[in-house]
């Protein structure tokens, strides 16, 4: 019986520091409340100015700033207030690809390339990025973009 505690203790931590991680590195799943929080810290812990704009399902972060090139986060909410998207903007393929490969060299997603503007993750994480070629500079990570089993399949159908 304390092994079974002990292991339990032990995976409630994993899960929890792996969850702390992954949080802290993007606004998916977070409450509205809380990426608001956290656009509002930006613009003083990056050193530039910016601007944030709400409407009831989404909230925005705009850098505009003559000093930094421009750059737009768009957090979209479902029902329940939880970031299920989050679309980033720039204003340069340079700053878009460094902002892309930043995502994608995050090793525990296991990145897998479908084509030109799909990559998913495993069905564990079921996420993806898309690129979006009409909006220029510009990729969304959606969460649950489509349901584990379907995500399990398609990631299994990609060789590396």
């Amino acid at each position: 019986m304390k092994n079974f505690f002990l292991i339990s203790f032990l995976l409630f931590l994993i899960t929890t520091v792996i969850c702390s991680t992954v949080s802290a590195q993007n606004y998916l799943l977070r409450e509205k409340s809380n990426v608001e929080k956290r656009f509002k810290k930006y613009g003083t812990q990056n050193d530039v100015k910016t601007f944030v704009y709400e409407t009831d399902s989404t909230l925005r972060l705009s850098v505009q700033d003559s000093t930094k090139r421009g750059m737009d986060i768009t957090c979209f909410f479902d029902k329940h207030g939880k970031c299920y998207k989050e679309t980033k903007t720039t204003d340069c393929d340079e700053c878009f690809q460094k902002y892309l490969g930043e995502v994608l060299s995050k090793k525990m997603y296991k990145w897998k390339k479908v084509n030109e503007t799909l990559y998913i993750s495993t069905e564990f994480w079921n996420k993806c990025i898309v690129i979006d070629k009409k909006r220029p500079f510009s990729y969304s990570i959606i969460h649950e973009f489509m349901n584990k089993k379907e995500q399990k399949t398609l990631y299994q159908s990609i060789s590396l």
